[in-house]
Protein backbone atom coordinates (compact mmCIF):
# COMPACT_ATOMS: atom_id res chain seq x y z
CA UNK A 1 0.00 0.00 0.00
CA UNK A 2 2.88 2.23 0.63
CA UNK A 3 4.52 1.99 -2.56
CA UNK A 4 1.24 2.57 -4.24
CA UNK A 5 0.94 5.66 -2.61
CA UNK A 6 4.30 6.71 -2.93
CA UNK A 7 4.27 6.21 -6.81
CA UNK A 8 1.34 8.10 -6.69
CA UNK A 9 2.42 10.95 -4.94
CA UNK A 10 5.50 10.36 -7.36
CA UNK A 11 3.75 10.65 -11.03
CA UNK A 12 1.01 12.73 -10.24
CA UNK A 13 3.19 15.81 -8.97
CA UNK A 14 6.58 15.37 -10.47
CA UNK A 15 8.20 14.59 -7.44
CA UNK A 16 10.92 12.50 -9.41
CA UNK A 17 14.24 12.19 -8.78
CA UNK A 18 15.57 13.23 -11.98
CA UNK A 19 13.01 16.00 -12.84
CA UNK A 20 12.95 19.50 -10.80
CA UNK A 21 9.70 20.02 -9.01
CA UNK A 22 7.47 22.09 -11.09
CA UNK A 23 7.27 25.74 -9.35
CA UNK A 24 5.75 29.34 -10.20
CA UNK A 25 8.22 31.35 -11.69
CA UNK A 26 7.42 34.95 -10.62
CA UNK A 27 9.03 34.46 -7.44
CA UNK A 28 12.24 33.18 -6.17
CA UNK A 29 11.34 33.59 -2.23
CA UNK A 30 10.56 30.35 -0.51
CA UNK A 31 7.80 31.98 1.69
CA UNK A 32 6.02 33.02 -1.29
CA UNK A 33 2.25 32.20 -1.58
CA UNK A 34 2.45 30.90 -4.92
CA UNK A 35 4.13 27.88 -3.54
CA UNK A 36 1.48 27.08 -0.97
CA UNK A 37 0.15 24.23 -2.77
CA UNK A 38 3.43 22.38 -4.09
CA UNK A 39 4.51 22.58 -0.19
CA UNK A 40 1.61 20.02 0.73
CA UNK A 41 3.04 17.71 -2.00
CA UNK A 42 6.04 17.76 -1.30
CA UNK A 43 5.12 17.00 2.47
CA UNK A 44 2.99 14.05 1.89
CA UNK A 45 5.93 12.82 -0.36
CA UNK A 46 8.47 12.72 1.85
CA UNK A 47 6.18 11.82 4.86
CA UNK A 48 6.11 8.39 2.51
CA UNK A 49 9.60 8.27 1.40
CA UNK A 50 11.22 9.06 5.16
CA UNK A 51 8.18 6.96 6.87
CA UNK A 52 6.53 9.37 9.03
CA UNK A 53 10.06 10.34 10.55
CA UNK A 54 12.59 13.38 10.58
CA UNK A 55 15.59 12.77 8.55
CA UNK A 56 17.73 13.63 11.36
CA UNK A 57 17.10 12.89 14.54
CA UNK A 58 14.24 9.64 13.37
CA UNK A 59 11.81 10.88 15.71
CA UNK A 60 7.98 10.46 14.36
CA UNK A 61 6.40 13.75 12.48
CA UNK A 62 3.00 14.09 11.61
CA UNK A 63 1.92 12.46 8.01
CA UNK A 64 2.25 14.80 5.46
CA UNK A 65 4.74 17.03 7.86
CA UNK A 66 1.76 18.87 9.13
CA UNK A 67 3.13 21.69 11.63
CA UNK A 68 6.88 20.56 10.27
CA UNK A 69 9.07 22.44 7.71
CA UNK A 70 10.28 20.86 4.82
CA UNK A 71 14.22 20.86 4.98
CA UNK A 72 16.68 22.03 2.26
CA UNK A 73 20.01 20.11 2.95
CA UNK A 74 21.75 22.17 1.40
CA UNK A 75 20.85 25.52 2.65
CA UNK A 76 18.82 27.26 0.15
CA UNK A 77 20.71 30.40 1.35
CA UNK A 78 23.57 28.75 0.21
CA UNK A 79 22.48 27.16 -3.21
CA UNK A 80 19.45 28.70 -4.27
CA UNK A 81 19.18 27.28 -7.45
CA UNK A 82 18.68 23.75 -5.79
CA UNK A 83 15.78 25.21 -3.34
CA UNK A 84 13.50 22.91 -5.36
CA UNK A 85 15.69 19.89 -5.96
CA UNK A 86 13.80 16.91 -5.23
CA UNK A 87 17.55 15.30 -3.54
CA UNK A 88 17.76 18.50 -1.84
CA UNK A 89 14.59 18.24 0.18
CA UNK A 90 13.52 16.33 2.93
CA UNK A 91 11.35 16.58 6.11
CA UNK A 92 12.42 17.56 9.42
CA UNK A 93 11.16 18.61 13.16
CA UNK A 94 10.89 21.94 13.96
CA UNK A 95 14.37 21.17 16.44
CA UNK A 96 16.43 19.93 13.81
CA UNK A 97 15.57 22.44 11.46
CA UNK A 98 16.09 25.39 13.70
CA UNK A 99 19.15 23.98 15.12
CA UNK A 100 20.72 22.92 11.50
CA UNK A 101 19.42 26.28 9.92
CA UNK A 102 21.78 27.40 7.10
CA UNK A 103 25.05 25.71 8.65
CA UNK A 104 27.00 24.54 5.65
CA UNK A 105 26.85 20.94 5.31
CA UNK A 106 28.77 20.88 1.76
CA UNK A 107 31.92 18.74 2.27
CA UNK A 108 33.90 20.85 -0.28
CA UNK A 109 31.72 23.90 -0.20
CA UNK A 110 34.42 25.98 -2.19
CA UNK A 111 33.90 23.70 -5.68
CA UNK A 112 30.98 25.90 -7.33
CA UNK A 113 28.28 23.80 -8.70
CA UNK A 114 26.14 24.83 -11.83
CA UNK A 115 23.00 25.70 -11.28
CA UNK A 116 21.33 22.63 -13.64
CA UNK A 117 19.69 20.46 -11.45
CA UNK A 118 21.56 17.24 -13.20
CA UNK A 119 24.37 18.79 -11.65
CA UNK A 120 23.49 18.62 -8.09
CA UNK A 121 25.97 16.15 -6.21
CA UNK A 122 24.93 12.85 -6.12
CA UNK A 123 28.13 11.09 -4.26
CA UNK A 124 27.26 10.51 -0.50
CA UNK A 125 30.94 12.08 -0.07
CA UNK A 126 30.06 15.15 -1.51
CA UNK A 127 28.68 15.89 2.09
CA UNK A 128 29.54 16.62 5.58
CA UNK A 129 26.33 15.62 7.19
CA UNK A 130 24.00 12.12 6.64
CA UNK A 131 22.24 12.57 3.30
CA UNK A 132 18.39 10.79 3.62
CA UNK A 133 18.66 10.22 -0.05
CA UNK A 134 21.96 8.80 -0.11
CA UNK A 135 22.99 7.20 3.04
CA UNK A 136 21.65 4.93 5.08
CA UNK A 137 21.10 6.31 8.66
CA UNK A 138 21.63 3.27 10.61
CA UNK A 139 25.69 2.58 9.11
CA UNK A 140 26.25 6.42 10.26
CA UNK A 141 24.45 6.92 14.20
CA UNK A 142 23.14 4.59 16.62
CA UNK A 143 20.44 5.76 19.02
CA UNK A 144 20.46 3.45 22.33
CA UNK A 145 17.14 5.27 23.15
CA UNK A 146 17.85 8.16 24.85
CA UNK A 147 21.42 9.48 23.00
CA UNK A 148 22.66 9.65 19.47
CA UNK A 149 26.39 8.62 19.15
CA UNK A 150 28.55 8.03 15.73
CA UNK A 151 28.46 4.60 14.63
CA UNK A 152 31.68 3.17 14.12
CA UNK A 153 33.11 5.93 14.80
CA UNK A 154 31.64 7.94 11.67
CA UNK A 155 32.29 11.28 11.02
CA UNK A 156 29.14 11.72 9.10
CA UNK A 157 27.78 10.97 11.91
CA UNK A 158 29.74 13.23 14.39
CA UNK A 159 28.43 15.83 12.11
CA UNK A 160 25.16 15.41 11.97
CA UNK A 161 24.65 14.97 15.67
CA UNK A 162 26.91 18.38 15.82
CA UNK A 163 25.36 20.23 13.18
CA UNK A 164 21.49 19.30 14.35
CA UNK A 165 22.49 18.97 17.84
CA UNK A 166 20.70 15.56 18.20
CA UNK A 167 21.44 15.27 22.09
CA UNK A 168 19.72 18.61 22.90
CA UNK A 169 17.64 18.62 25.67
CA UNK A 170 13.94 19.12 24.31
CA UNK A 171 15.07 16.06 22.27
CA UNK A 172 16.38 13.94 24.79
CA UNK A 173 12.70 14.19 26.68
CA UNK A 174 10.99 13.23 23.40
CA UNK A 175 13.18 10.20 23.71
CA UNK A 176 12.28 9.17 27.15
CA UNK A 177 8.50 9.29 26.47
CA UNK A 178 8.16 7.95 22.92
CA UNK A 179 10.69 4.99 24.43
CA UNK A 180 8.50 5.18 27.77
CA UNK A 181 11.48 5.26 29.81
CA UNK A 182 11.04 5.70 33.50
CA UNK A 183 12.22 8.83 35.59
CA UNK A 184 14.06 6.23 37.53
CA UNK A 185 15.57 4.45 34.49
CA UNK A 186 16.56 7.82 33.19
CA UNK A 187 18.40 8.80 36.13
CA UNK A 188 20.43 5.66 36.47
CA UNK A 189 21.69 5.83 32.91
CA UNK A 190 22.71 9.42 33.69
CA UNK A 191 24.69 8.23 36.38
CA UNK A 192 26.43 5.53 34.54
CA UNK A 193 27.20 8.08 31.99
CA UNK A 194 28.89 10.41 34.21
CA UNK A 195 30.74 7.73 36.36
CA UNK A 196 32.34 6.88 32.34
CA UNK A 197 35.17 8.54 31.74
CA UNK A 198 35.06 8.07 27.90
CA UNK A 199 31.25 9.70 27.91
CA UNK A 200 31.72 12.66 25.63
CA UNK A 201 31.51 16.10 25.77
CA UNK A 202 28.32 16.94 24.24
CA UNK A 203 25.98 13.75 26.45
CA UNK A 204 27.59 15.41 29.60
CA UNK A 205 26.58 18.54 28.53
CA UNK A 206 23.08 17.25 27.93
CA UNK A 207 22.63 15.58 31.18
CA UNK A 208 24.00 18.55 33.22
CA UNK A 209 21.42 20.41 31.47
CA UNK A 210 18.59 17.98 32.22
CA UNK A 211 19.92 18.00 36.27
CA UNK A 212 19.68 21.76 36.00
CA UNK A 213 16.11 21.65 35.19
CA UNK A 214 15.28 19.46 37.45
CA UNK A 215 16.77 21.25 40.40
CA UNK A 216 14.54 24.16 38.49
CA UNK A 217 11.70 22.80 38.69
CA UNK A 218 12.09 20.77 42.01
CA UNK A 219 13.02 24.29 43.61
CA UNK A 220 9.69 26.07 41.68
CA UNK A 221 7.55 23.47 43.42
CA UNK A 222 8.54 24.09 46.74
CA UNK A 223 7.99 27.62 46.41
CA UNK A 224 4.47 27.26 45.38
CA UNK A 225 3.99 24.87 47.79
CA UNK A 226 5.36 26.91 50.88
CA UNK A 227 3.28 29.95 49.29
CA UNK A 228 0.22 27.06 49.79
CA UNK A 229 1.01 26.43 52.94
CA UNK A 230 0.99 29.97 53.85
Amino acid sequence: MTWKRNQKLKYNYGLVYDKPIPKPRKSTSWTSPSYKSIKVFIKKHYSIFQDNKCAYCRMPINFGGYGDPIEHIVPKSHKTFWMFHPKNLCLSCYGCNTKKRDKNTLLNDHVTYSNAYKNYPTNSADFKIVHPTFDNYSKHIKINGIFCTPKDGSIKGANTIEICQLNRLDLIHKRVLYNRISRKKINEIYMEKLRDTSTPKYEMDAITNYAKKLAENYNYKKKVLASKNK
